[in-house]
């Protein structure tokens, strides 16, 4: 695959071209997550409430009757995820650097380049265009899934952003899983979302479809400590195999 011949923009103006186009003011999202899972998979709703960049809430339930007592509910603050376990104790634990959603809803361009170089497709603190240099070293323009996209990347860990849309297309991490994000949508306040993602981590795949998005009036009350009113529970209706598998999942991806 060779490298596409144009102007390619510095690293800073990607960033900031990404940041604008992930929104402005406060949404409320739903998606319905397909875990692959032998015959039948494992699917659950989740509900997002996005206040803005530094503070969200995920509330998830399953679709199926039999799973009701299902609930987990997790707060995000800045760089802390807030949540009551399963023992009914409030924990309050650095949000992972692998968190699937949050990279969609940063819009300021030093925290995406502060994840971003968490992550190693490209330095925190990249040198400065010398004049007559073509483009950063770490930054490439190739034809990808069809599209010019830019690939980031500094050795195996690898970011793709659409050239036109400045959106995120896909991404691999050093330890190997992927995300892939399809049939962005534009809606109010700037924000491109995507209809569609696929994670894969081994041999395992979550389906992320998106339900609907819509602009809010925002409400500081989503977020407050005291929407913790019930522990997480994960039914025992699934089986032992199933209820580590989700709880593995929002664990380290949520």
């Amino acid at each position: 695959m060779k490298p596409a011949v144009a102007y390619i923009p510095t690293y800073s103006m990607i960033l900031s071209h990404l940041a604008y186009t992930q929104g402005r003011g406060a949404y409320r999202i739903t998606q319905e997550l397909s875990f692959k899972q032998g015959v039948e998979p494992i699917i659950l709703t989740e509900t997002w409430w996005i206040l803005n960049s530094q503070e969200m809430r995920l509330d998830v339930s399953a679709n199926k009757k039999e799973l009701k007592d299902l609930h987990l509910r997790f707060l995000y603050k800045r760089n802390k995820k807030i949540f009551r376990d399963e023992n009914n104790k409030i924990q309050k634990h650095s949000i992972s650097y692998y968190h699937l959603d949050r990279p969609f809803h940063l819009r300021n361009a030093d925290r995406l380049k502060k994840l971003f170089s968490l992550w190693k497709v490209a330095p925190f603190n990249p040198p400065e265009r010398k004049e007559g240099q073509g483009s950063d070293s770490f930054v490439r323009l190739r034809r990808n899934g069809g599209k010019v996209q830019y690939q980031i990347s500094m050795k195996k860990a690898q970011l793709w952003l659409e050239q036109d849309e400045f959106v995120i297309r896909s991404w691999k991490w050093v330890s190997g899983e992927l995300l892939l994000a399809w049939d962005y949508k534009l809606y109010p306040g700037h924000f491109f979302f995507p209809s569609q993602r696929l994670f894969r981590q081994n041999s395992t795949e979550v389906k992320i479809q998106l339900n609907a998005v819509q602009s809010v009036k925002p409400n500081k009350k989503w977020t407050k400590r005291s929407m913790l009113s019930g522990k997480n529970k994960i039914s025992k209706n699934f089986s032992p195999i199933e209820q580590e598998r989700i709880r593995d999942f929002y664990e380290k991806y949520r």
